[in-house]
């Protein structure tokens, strides 16, 4: 009786070992397999300024099994247009990249040194040259030096601006040094100095939210707002 009990946990071990070793062989040879290389990658961005993004050559012949968001975080750190990445796998060599970009909110067009700049300002108060007008607003700068927090607050104000659903690519925006002038479907908006932008925004949407006019709007402090509209 002894022995066959033995015999049989003798049995049970020795099968159990088999399994784990063809289970490890079978992850190791599918983890090493040219089949589950991967060879095409294929990337969506939801913005302007990755479209053309080259992947780094070590994603490539990766194996499919090993590859996750962590392998782009060393991409994500160099493009900060980059907000963070998701992937997708196609079994069994595919790859689909979507690329999430920092909201883009305004194209800036830098006139105070010899030679004009071009920029982009993100949401996260960075500026990027992006080489392309895209379909933003505008804001150019014909004076400086530019006062501290400015970019934080054009980003309020933008921000701002399109939670009240304008079309933001009809604002453009000029600012002198000293004040700030917004321009929209024919209005003058007369900001005054770029400091609580975020109010005079909301206090600009309520106000041509509710009615349709054009005309020129002036700010007296950052909540009241003169006007000679004309329906």
């Amino acid at each position: 009786m002894n022995y066959t009990q033995l015999e049989k946990s003798f049995f049970k071990s020795f099968l159990l070992f088999s399994i784990v070793v063809l289970l490890f062989v079978n992850i190791f040879f599918t983890l090493n397999s040219s089949k589950y290389r991967i060879n095409q990658i294929i990337i969506q961005s939801n913005g302007y300024l990755t479209n053309n993004l080259v992947i780094p050559n070590s994603i490539y012949k990766t194996s499919i099994w090993l590859v996750s968001e962590n392998n782009f975080q060393e991409l994500v750190l160099s493009e900060p247009s980059i907000e963070k990445v998701n992937i997708k796998k196609n079994y069994p060599n595919s790859l689909y990249v979507e690329i999430i970009e920092v909201s883009s909110l305004v194209n800036i067009l830098d006139l105070r040194g010899s030679t004009p700049k071009t920029k982009v300002l993100l949401k996260n108060l960075i500026e990027i040259d992006s080489g392309i007008a895209l379909p933003i607003s505008n804001l150019t700068i014909t004076n400086g030096p530019l006062p501290r927090g400015f970019n934080g607050e054009i980003v309020s104000m933008i921000e701002t601006l399109k939670s009240y659903y304008f079309s933001m690519e009809e604002f453009s925006f000029t600012y002198d040094g000293d004040n700030l002038i917004g321009f929209y479907r024919g209005s003058n908006i007369y900001f005054g100095k770029a400091v609580d932008l975020g109010t005079k925004a909301s206090a600009l949407g309520s106000l041509l939210g509710n009615q349709a006019c054009t005309g020129d709007f002036r700010f007296i402090t950052s909540e009241d707002i003169i006007s000679n509209c004309e329906y």
